[in-house]
């Protein structure tokens, strides 16, 4: 598959080269080779293991079995061993490992299957080092035992898959030997400083082992490597191999180390005794656990009394928090019912200036009124006493004319004398309407300028009602209501605020059933009833 854009990715693959450079170390050796103790003397001079990619989280074994699936290469040893060239795009693996250990310093991990992919690390990192561990065919035929018993034809394939391995370490290793250290993995262990300064010298940087770190060389068994080197003798090509790694070696294993039976047995000797020795550490180390147990112990029991104290003060601390919890919403309810009092005392000022102003209004009105018929009252008295006394005079005329009539009977006719007793009685009928009508005229004078209140005769025309007000705060709701606004004025008074309201309703009874008022008109009928609507605004109602 053809990737594009090689040039790009290179150019990030070099910047974290700047970042690692002589930091990474890559160890290959044989499965049957003690390789991981050669990594185990690498972390004695501070290399640490490898961390995971920082994008896909993958080990640096689990990108080898990645890349070898992709390129469909099964890791068989006893064949010819190729180089895998995986395509430039899967150098993204490689740049997410070096990122996710760019704060590492100096750090590296070990794989076998690593020998397919050399050209791929040496291509990832101009820097990197590679170290390649072998091993004594003694020691290798021991681990591939493994205390079970080994077929000549099991123990022919061994030494193919070696041969074929090795060849490919040394073609790499003769092509690029400045990067690489061929060392011996008995000889790393047995002889950590010398390695070292063979290490030092490759990386082209100082080491300092830790003496805390130290690697302690463990005892081999050299009973079972002098049986497994008599066997050895038989492969002359096997051995041709070996001799040519420990010629080419870069830290070889030293030559003079004794294999036969004495040395075995002095090997077994020093390992028994080391054993004893660990045996009696191991017993001290007990007694120190029994006592940091009983020290434990006491200090658990300390932990209890420690934490059944502070469970104790928690609650205390939920009591009081509690508490100011309910002081505070108190605060908040009277702080609120204040509020809504000097809002209703505000809209009870603001509706009294409106009345005051409404009602003197009215009373100047009333008043103009009231001149204005008193005025007219006084010009009517006045006309109706000039006509009064303009029909006196008519009266008296009249009177006096009838007078003269009389003297003058027996000088007139009878019929000349009825006709002016019609139109003297006519005249007299005239006169007595118009005073009739004068007088009523007075009379309804005389009550519009006294305004007299009208008597109830019956049910049918009732007079105005009054007490809107205070009928509305002889309900029960409105009483009930006060009770609660004054009990909610303290902590104490909400816990009595029930008994208050069962009182106040009983109360409420005993008023209705001693009052002796009949049927009530609504509130609506009332002359005040806008004063009844502004108290069932009240909080209480």
């Amino acid at each position: 598959m053809k990737h594009e854009f090689p040039e790009k990715f290179d150019m990030r693959a070099n910047a974290v080269s700047k970042l690692s450079a002589e930091q990474a170390v890559l160890i290959v050796g044989h499965p049957m080779t003690d390789y991981r103790r050669v990594e185990t003397v690498l972390q004695g001079v501070g290399m640490l293991p490898a961390q995971k990619t920082r994008q896909q989280g993958l080990e640096p074994t689990e990108i080898s079995a990645h890349l070898l699936k992709r390129a469909g290469v099964v890791p068989d040893f006893s064949v010819k061993i190729e180089q895998v060239a995986p395509s430039p795009i899967w150098q993204i693996l490689a740049l997410d490992l070096f990122m996710g250990n760019s704060d590492a310093g100096f750090w590296g991990w070990s794989d076998p299957r690593c020998v397919y992919l050399l050209d791929y690390w040496h291509a990832t990192d101009p820097a990197m080092h590679f170290i390649f561990v072998y091993d004594s065919l003694e020691h290798v035929l021991v681990r591939a035992s493994a205390g079970r018993e080994l077929s000549r034809e099991a123990i022919n394939k061994l030494i193919s898959e070696w041969q074929s391995f090795y060849t490919a370490l040394m073609h790499f290793y003769h092509r690029h030997r400045e990067r690489c250290l061929l060392v011996h993995a008995e000889q790393a262990c047995a002889n950590p400083e010398a390695f070292d300064k063979a290490l030092s010298s490759c990386l082209q940087r100082p080491l300092e082992r830790d003496a805390s770190t130290s690697v302690v060389s463990m005892a081999l068994d050299l009973l079972e490597a002098s049986l497994a080197a008599s066997m050895v003798k038989e492969q002359h090509a096997w051995q041709c191999s070996y001799e040519e790694l420990q010629s080419q070696a870069d830290f070889p294993l030293s030559k003079g180390k004794a294999t036969d039976s004495l040395a075995a047995w002095n090997g077994f000797s020093a390992l028994t005794m080391q054993i004893r020795l660990h045996g009696e550490a191991l017993s001290v180390a007990e007694e120190q656990v029994t006592q940091t147990q009983a020290q434990l112990e006491v200090v658990q029991g300390q932990k209890g009394e420690a934490e059944s104290r502070l469970n104790k003060q928690q609650k205390e601390a939920e009591l009081l928090l509690l508490q100011l919890h309910q002081v505070q919403e108190e605060l908040e309810h009277h702080f609120l019912e204040n509020g809504a009092l000097k809002q209703e005392g505000n809209a009870l000022k603001q509706s009294l200036a409106e009345a005051k102003a409404t009602t003197e209004t009215q009373v100047g009105a009333l008043q103009r009124q009231l001149d204005e018929t008193q005025a007219s009252a006084k010009k009517a008295q006045s006309d109706l006493d000039a006509k009064i006394k303009v029909l006196a005079e008519a009266k008296d005329k009249l009177e006096q004319k009838v007078a003269a009539l009389e003297q003058q009977v027996p000088q007139t006719t009878p019929q000349e004398l009825q006709q002016e007793n019609e139109l003297l009685l006519l005249q007299l009928h005239q006169v007595q309407e118009e005073l009739e009508r004068y007088y009523l005229e007075t009379q309804q004078l005389k009550q519009r300028v006294a305004m007299p209140q009208p008597k109830q005769s019956g049910p049918k025309h009732p007079g105005p009602h009054y007490g809107a007000a205070e009928r509305v705060k002889r309900q029960l709701s409105y009483r009930l209501g006060a009770v609660m606004l004054t009990q909610a004025k303290s902590f104490t008074g909400w816990l009595g605020m029930p008994s208050a309201l069962l009182r106040e309703a009983r109360q409420f009874k005993q008023d209705k059933s001693s009052s002796n008022t009949g049927k009530l008109p609504q509130l609506s009928q009332y002359a005040d009833a806008d004063e009844g609507e502004r108290v069932k605004r009240h909080l209480s109602y």
